[in-house]
């Protein structure tokens, strides 16, 4: 585990010095989706772009006072759980809110902030070949998307499928889920690991978007 994350650091680290800020101007949203044995954890990690910075702090900022209260941090929170769903086996499944993190607003105002919500869903042990499916509908209007599922590598866990929507908004997965007891390598999908696997699926957002730009102003793109 302490090498994954140092290579992830390193990552980070390297990419740091021209993606400090997300140049699009739009809502980058990223969803990890990480299958345990019963359960599933969702983390999305949303970067305004400066030019739409202002939509997304009319939404969470609601009483207009240019601070972000814990309450106001929860409602959106919670608005954002209402725009996404998970079925497995053709099942939904209630998604509840585990945790959310949100920048400082002069971070997210300039770009360079994110937002992270956790979701985490009870999955009914009634079979071993596992269908699951997560849709991402919020703010459609302005965003782009990221999906990716985290292969925990734990024993009864076996991931056989993934495809994605065009746009990456939606996620189908087929995964086999054997009846052994939980391994100890589950509980390494801990926040903060996954916190920086999220911060590392929004510079690889930023870093297209960077590239498309530059290529743009000289002249690469017609």
């Amino acid at each position: 585990m302490k090498r994954t994350l140092a290579i992830v650091v390193s990552i980070l680290l390297s990419t740091g010095g021209y993606l400090h800020a997300h140049p699009s101007g739009e809502y980058e949203q990223s969803s990890t989706i990480s299958v345990l044995r019963g359960q599933v954890q969702v983390q999305l990690c949303l970067s305004p772009g400066v030019a739409v910075y202002r939509s997304i702090l009319t939404m969470i900022d609601l009483n207009a006072d240019g601070a972000v209260s814990e309450s106001e941090q929860q409602a959106y929170a919670q608005r954002v759980l209402g725009d996404v769903s998970l079925t497995v086996d053709g099942q939904r499944l209630p998604l509840r809110l585990a945790a959310s993190k949100f920048a400082a607003p002069e971070a997210l105002k300039e770009g360079r902030g994110t937002i992270e919500v956790d979701l985490t869903a009870d999955v009914p042990a009634n079979g071993q070949n596992r269908k699951l499916v997560f849709e991402n509908k919020h703010r459609r209007d302005i965003s782009t998307y990221s999906v990716n599922a985290l292969t925990t590598g734990a024993p009864g866990i076996q991931v056989a499928k993934q495809e994605r929507n065009p746009e990456q908004s939606e996620l189908r997965l087929d995964y086999v889920q054997s009846g052994e007891s939980q391994s100890p390598i589950e509980f390494l999908l801990s926040p903060a690991l996954r916190s920086t696997l999220c911060m590392f699926a929004v510079l690889l957002l930023s870093a297209g978007g960077y590239y498309w730009l530059q290529r743009r102003g000289s002249g690469g793109v017609q």
